[in-house]
C-alpha cells in the first residue's frame, strides 16, 4: 500500500513550517520536513493532517503568518487621491464593530497600521503575488483599489497582510474579529439573500475571503463558527444569487474582438462561476476532514466550469481575443455532468470526448464531487450498495488524470495552485472507500457528526501508512 502514500512534488515556493513540524523534521518516509514540506501554519499538533505522508495541501489552510513569500520591504507608489476616502470608510466601518474590552486599543492601533492608504498597493499586490495563484478568482488586470467594495478591498488588504511584515501579519490578526463583522453584518451582504435586489458578487466575494481567514486562526471556536454559522450563509448568498446554475451567455465565433462591454461582461460572469467553484470547494472540504455534512449537493452545481487562466486573465479585449482563438478544444459543461459521467453504465470515447481538456482545477472539482458522494454514502450506511460504482467512477477520474495530466508536460506549472495535486485528494477517497472512515463510527444518540480537530482523519492516515511501511 505503500504507492497509495507517495509524497507529491513539494511546491517551489513552499509555505514556512509551524514549530509543531520543524520539531519532527523527519517524517516517516525519512523525507526532511523542514525542506521539502508545504503544511499548515497555526494549527495544533494533531491536526498535521498530511505532514508525514504527503498529502498536505488542505487548500484553506495552507499558509497563514510566518509565510516566506513576504516582502521584506515596502512597495513606492504614486499616492492615489481616490484612496483616502475609502480607507477612511474601511476604518471607520471596523472601528464600529469593536466590542468594549482590554483589547479596543490594540484592535483600533491595528486597524490604523493595515488599513493605510500608503499600504493598499503593497498589500494588494501582496495578495494577487502569493495566494492568488492558489485561489484565483479575482481579476487582477481590473482590480482596483479605489473602486472595489470596501469590505471586498478589507478582505484582501488582511490576506496580503499576512504575506508581508511579521508587524503587519500580527496586526493582521487582531482585526480578524471585527473584519468577520464588518462583511457579515454589512448591509450589502445581506442583501444577497434577495434574489430581486440587484447586488453584485463583490459582497459575497469578501465572505468568502474572510471565511479563508478564520480557517487560518488558531482558534478553534472561529473555525468552528466558519463551518456552522457563516459558510451556511454564504451557500444561501451563492443559491439567491443564482451560482450553482451560472454559464456564460453562447457566442458566435469572430474574426474580430469582442466591445469593451462585452469582454466586461464576460468577465464579471467568470469571476462568479469561480467564487463558485471555491465555495464548492471549501464546502465538501469541511465534510472531507471536519465530517460536516455539506450545504452543497452536486447535482445542483450545473453551471460552467472556470474558463482556463490565460483567457481569465486577459488584460482586455483584444488579447482575450487572441487568446479565446486558440482555444479550439471543447469542455466539460458543468460539475454535475461530468460525475454523471463517471457513473454511467457505458464509459464510451465518446464519454472521454465530452470531458474536452481538463485542467488541475477541473479535476479538483470533480474529485471533490466525488469524496462528496463518498460521504452522502457512508452517512446513510449505503456505501455497501454502491461502492463498486464509486470505485469505477474514481478509475475513470485516474485515466482522465493519467491522460490529461500525468504525461502532459505543462512549462508554466509552477504557476499552478495547490490544486494541482488533486491526485491526493483521488488518494485519499480510494482510501475513506475502502476503510470505514472515522466520521461515521457509532455515536452516541444525537451526536452531531461536526468535529472540531482533523486528528481522527490524521489518525486514519497514518494508521495506513504504518502498514504501508510494515
Amino acid at each position: 500500500m505503500q504507492e497509495y502514500f507517495g509524497p507529491p512534488l513539494a511546491a517551489n515556493n513552499p509555505f514556512e513550517l509551524s514549530q509543531d513540524v520543524r520539531a519532527n523534521e523527519n517524517d516517516v518516509f525519512g523525507r526532511n520536513s523542514a525542506e521539502e514540506l508545504c503544511t499548515w501554519t497555526w494549527c495544533n499538533p494533531e491536526e498535521h493532517l498530511f505532514s508525514s505522508i504527503g498529502l498536505n495541501y488542505l487548500f484553506f489552510e495552507s499558509v497563514g503568518p510566518g509565510s516566506s513569500g513576504r516582502t521584506s520591504e515596502p512597495i513606492h507608489y504614486t499616492p492615489d487621491l481616490e484612496l483616502k476616502p475609502k480607507i477612511r470608510e474601511i476604518g471607520e466601518g471596523l472601528r464600529a464593530r469593536l466590542s468594549t474590552g482590554t483589547s479596543i486599543e490594540t484592535i483600533s492601533s491595528s486597524i490604523e497600521l493595515i488599513f493605510a492608504d500608503s499600504n493598499v498597493y503593497q498589500l494588494v499586490t501582496a495578495y494577487f503575488d502569493n495566494w492568488h495563484c492558489h485561489n484565483p478568482m479575482l481579476h487582477r488586470p481590473s482590480f482596483k483599489p479605489s473602486s472595489t467594495f470596501a469590505p471586498l478591498l478589507s478582505a484582501v488588504m488582511l490576506v496580503g497582510a499576512i504575506y508581508s511584515t511579521d508587524e503587519h501579519a500580527r496586526a493582521a490578526r487582531n482585526c480578524f474579529d471585527a473584519a468577520e463583522e464588518y462583511v457579515f453584518t454589512h448591509e450589502s451582504f445581506r442583501e444577497l439573500y434577495d434574489p430581486h435586489s440587484g447586488s453584485g458578487v463583490q459582497p459575497l466575494q469578501a465572505a468568502y475571503i474572510i471565511c479563508i481567514l478564520r480557517q487560518w486562526d488558531s482558534h478553534r471556536g472561529s473555525r468552528r463558527r466558519v463551518r456552522l454559522q457563516l459558510y451556511p450563509s454564504i451557500v444561501s448568498a451563492a443559491r439567491s444569487l443564482g451560482l450553482t446554475k451560472l454559464r456564460h451567455m453562447a457566442s458566435k465565433k469572430s474574426d474580430h474582438a469582442p466591445s469593451y462591454d462585452d469582454w466586461k461582461e464576460f468577465i464579471k460572469t467568470e469571476e462568479k462561476i469561480r467564487l463558485m467553484a471555491w465555495i464548492f470547494l471549501v464546502d465538501t472540504s469541511h465534510a472531507i476532514f471536519y465530517g460536516t455534512p455539506p450545504r452543497l449537493t452536486v447535482s445542483e452545481m450545473t453551471g460552467c466550469l472556470p474558463c482556463d487562466d490565460q483567457l481569465f486573465m486577459a488584460h482586455g479585449p483584444e488579447s482575450f481575443h487572441d487568446l479565446s482563438t486558440l482555444a479550439t478544444s471543447s469542455k466539460l459543461c458543468s460539475v454535475s455532468r461530468g460525475v454523471s459521467l463517471f457513473f454511467a453504465q457505458e464509459w464510451t470515447r465518446g464519454s472521454i470526448a465530452e470531458f474536452g481538456q481538463l485542467n488541475y482545477l477541473d479535476f479538483f472539482l470533480l474529485v471533490h464531487a466525488l469524496h462528496q458522494i463518498i460521504f452522502s454514502n457512508k452517512a446513510t450506511y449505503s456505501l455497501r450498495f454502491t461502492k463498486s460504482a464509486i470505485e469505477c467512477a474514481l478509475e475513470r477520474w485516474e485515466d482522465l488524470w493519467n491522460t490529461l495530466i500525468t504525461d502532459k508536460v505543462e512549462m508554466d506549472s509552477y504557476k499552478v495552485g495547490f490544486f494541482k495535486y488533486a491526485n491526493d485528494y483521488w488518494w485519499l477517497a480510494k482510501l475513506l472507500v475502502r476503510t470505514e472512515s472515522p466520521h461515521f463510527e457509532p455515536k452516541k444518540m444525537g451526536e452531531d457528526f461536526d468535529h472540531d480537530s482533523t486528528a481522527e482523519v490524521n489518525s486514519l492516515l497514518k494508521r495506513f501508512a504504518s502498514i504501508a511501511l510494515s
